[in-house]
């Protein structure tokens, strides 16, 4: 896995142009993408994202209202939604908390000052999302990030960046608790990412 310092050249070798993020954004006027592509902007490339998988829609969704429930109005708690690391990268992270005031985005993606907790669910895309986004996310200086493995049925936490890379990382099992830097008190059982049968499995 490159760390952040890598990352751009390993990605960029994948492509002929890369791409920086205000061109990107374009690309839905200019007829380049329609609203229904899925890729998102890595480094200057433009990447495919997976397809939406039941498991993998059902975990999003449990996190964002476990998180929601917990977290807001303090934070705002975002699914699915764009985030903007420095000039060439626009991920779309399956859950992303954000400060507020909300009025701040009305011109801007969130950015690396605003992003309090970035997590990715991971099925098919974790081999890209180990290879991809934790050094694109360490490099920003992303403050944590949550890896959830819905094959293994695990999630692994990462904090403390620095010079690209993730200080510390920590995996868990289906019976630990995903906590926040933001809210300490707060748990999150793993365990509810799941569909019963799963879980029990």
């Amino acid at each position: 896995m490159p760390d952040g310092a890598d990352l751009a050249a390993d990605v960029a070798s994948r492509g002929l142009h890369r791409f920086k993020a205000v061109e990107y954004q374009r690309f839905p006027e200019m007829g380049l993408l329609a609203s229904s592509d899925r890729v998102e902007l890595i480094e200057g490339v433009v990447v495919p994202m997976s397809p939406i998988s039941v498991q993998h829609n059902f975990a999003v969704m449990m996190l964002e209202e476990l998180l929601r429930a917990a977290l807001e109005p303090r934070f705002k708690v975002r699914a699915e939604a764009s985030v903007q690391l420095g000039e060439y990268s626009q991920p779309q992270p399956d859950i992303s908390v954000i400060q507020r005031p909300l009025e701040i985005y009305a011109e801007r993606h969130p950015g690396p000052s605003d992003i309090l907790l970035l997590a990715e669910i991971a099925y098919s895309s974790l081999d890209r999302d180990r290879r991809d986004k934790i050094p694109l996310y360490a490099m920003h200086g992303i403050a944590e990030f949550w890896l959830v493995n819905l094959a293994e049925r695990k999630a692994e936490i990462f904090r403390d960046p620095v010079d690209g890379v993730f200080r510390l990382a920590d995996k868990i099992g289906i019976d630990s608790f995903l906590t926040p830097l933001v809210d300490p008190d707060l748990r999150v059982p793993l365990r509810a990412l799941f569909r019963r049968e799963e879980a029990a499995s």
